[in-house]
């Protein structure tokens, strides 16, 4: 949406000059061709403040500003071991002194925490169950108790050491949405919930792949009479690997469907 646009001081000093010498709200409007309602605006608030520029709003701001932000960022860097209120004390130069949840919202903003490795959390719950305690185990591995405390309360949870967010991924990888988009090529009566089903068998990984390359090289070869020999080889390997993706699989992550396929060879 943004905000209106505010005219110049020096505007709105005319506009006063005019309006003690007697003008109205619509010949002054004429005048510096504005608005009858920005004209009134002006001189409502000259005649309360007694002043024509904007005066800063109460409270903190909604969004610090580049320059504070980077501000606020290069004094936490410089000096980590201060609290907030030290922050903004060393920021009293600012003209707009940012408050104290001002300040801590930067910490949000610039990222998020660092994940431990898998790897060194394994180690922790291999530590864990040896009978080391918390304190040994952050010492040994220089990290913090209360992370050391996390994985093993987050492994006796679940079992996992690996952080899985519930819900669907925030974006899909190319690798996915191509599938998703030959799938719906091929078949374009499936549903989405099809589509999920399918996307589970790891099976089709490789043999899409490939009946995708002996598909194009058929489409390259069918009207060639003296490539029928290869054609009929390439048709055989197709229906191969088709057989292969439709069978039915041993769990319930199968395919919900089976596309069928019989390329014979061309008449003469």
């Amino acid at each position: 949406m943004g905000t209106y646009k505010q005219l110049p001081s020096a505007v709105k000093a005319e506009i006063i000059n005019a309006h003690k010498a007697g003008e109205g709200y619509k010949k002054l409007a004429k005048r510096f061709q504005l608005a009858a309602s920005s004209v009134r605006n002006v001189i409502k608030k000259w005649q309360l403040t007694g002043m024509v520029d904007a005066q800063m709003r109460p409270g903190r701001p909604r969004k610090l500003s580049e320059t504070t932000a980077g501000k606020v960022a290069g004094e936490a860097n410089q000096k980590p071991c201060f609290d907030i209120k030290d922050l903004q004390e060393d920021l009293t130069d600012l003209v707009n002194t940012p408050t104290l949840q001002t300040i801590s919202q930067p910490s949000t903003v610039m990222g998020n925490y660092k994940q431990l490795p898998s790897a060194l959390k394994e180690e922790i719950i291999e530590g864990h169950k040896a009978g080391e305690g918390y304190k040994k185990l952050a010492k040994r591995f220089q990290v913090a108790a209360s992370s050391v405390r996390n994985v093993i309360k987050k492994w006796q949870l679940t079992g996992m050491v690996v952080k899985f967010r519930p819900g669907r991924p925030r974006k899909l990888s190319d690798r996915t949405a191509g599938k998703i988009v030959r799938k719906a090529n091929q078949n374009s009566r499936l549903t989405v919930k099809d589509f999920q089903e399918a996307l589970r068998d790891p099976r089709t990984t490789g043999l899409k792949k490939k009946c995708v390359n002996l598909t194009k090289q058929i489409m390259d070869k069918i009207y060639i009479t003296e490539d029928q020999d290869t054609l009929e080889k390439l048709s055989e390997k197709l229906s191969t690997l088709l057989e292969d993706l439709t069978s039915p699989p041993s769990d319930d992550n199968g395919l919900p469907f089976q596309p069928h396929c019989h390329i014979g060879r061309l008449k003469d």
